[in-house]
C-alpha cells in the first residue's frame, strides 16, 4: 500500500506523464507506397502499372540513366539500372568481375542483349535493401532515401568505371596496332 501511494504521489508531483508515441507499422509495402514516398522524399518517379516506378538520373555529361525500383517480398526495395556494352570485342566479365570485387554493396552481371545488334551483351547493376517495416514509415522512408542516394553514387561511378575501362582498352589496342605496321 505505501509503494502505491509513493508511485501516485511521484505521477502527481512530476506532472503529466508523457507516454512516447509508437512508430506507425507497416503491414506490408504495397504498390502505391513507392511512388507515394518517393513524392514525399522530393523525387517525381515514373510509375508503371505493375507497381515498380523509375527515376531518370543525369550523369556529369547530362546523359540520362534510369534507376529502376520495386519492392521484392514487400520488405526489400530492389534498384536496379542496365547499359548496353559499348565494346563488342572487350568482354565484360573481367570489368563486372574487378567492380564486383571492389565494390560488393552493388553488384552488376551480364545478360545476353535481347535487341537486334548482335554480340552486345547488357551489364545490370542491382542493390536490394531490407527495410524494417516494423520500424514505422519514417524509418522505412529514410532508408528508401540513403538507399537511392548510395545506389545514385553507385550508378554513376559504375558508368565512370566502365568509359574508363573502355577507353583504356582502346588505346592500349591502337597502340599494339601501331606497333605492329613498324
Amino acid at each position: 500500500m505505501r509503494s502505491l501511494l509513493l508511485v501516485a504521489l511521484a505521477v502527481c508531483c512530476a506532472g503529466e506523464l508523457k507516454i512516447p508515441q509508437m512508430p506507425r507499422k507497416i503491414s506490408r509495402l504495397d504498390r502505391q507506397a513507392l511512388g507515394r514516398y518517393l513524392r514525399d522524399l522530393g523525387y517525381d518517379p515514373t510509375e508503371r502499372e505493375n507497381g515498380s516506378a523509375y527515376l531518370t538520373v543525369l550523369d556529369d555529361n547530362g546523359g540520362k540513366k534510369i534507376i529502376d525500383m520495386a519492392w521484392s517480398d514487400h520488405d526489400t526495395l530492389v534498384l536496379r539500372s542496365a547499359w548496353n556494352s559499348p565494346h563488342t570485342e572487350l568482354g565484360d566479365l573481367p570489368i563486372v568481375n574487378t567492380w564486383n570485387q571492389r565494390y560488393r554493396f552493388a553488384k552488376v552481371s551480364i545478360q545476353d542483349n535481347t535487341s537486334d545488334e548482335p554480340g552486345n551483351t547488357v551489364m545490370i547493376m542491382h542493390m536490394d535493401q531490407f527495410l524494417p517495416t516494423d520500424s514505422g514509415e519514417d524509418m522505412v522512408k529514410d532508408i528508401v532515401k540513403r538507399s537511392i542516394e548510395i545506389y545514385k553514387i553507385s550508378m554513376l561511378a559504375f558508368d565512370k568505371f566502365v568509359i574508363e575501362v573502355y577507353t583504356q582498352a582502346q588505346k592500349k589496342q591502337k597502340e599494339k596496332e601501331e606497333g605492329e605496321q613498324y
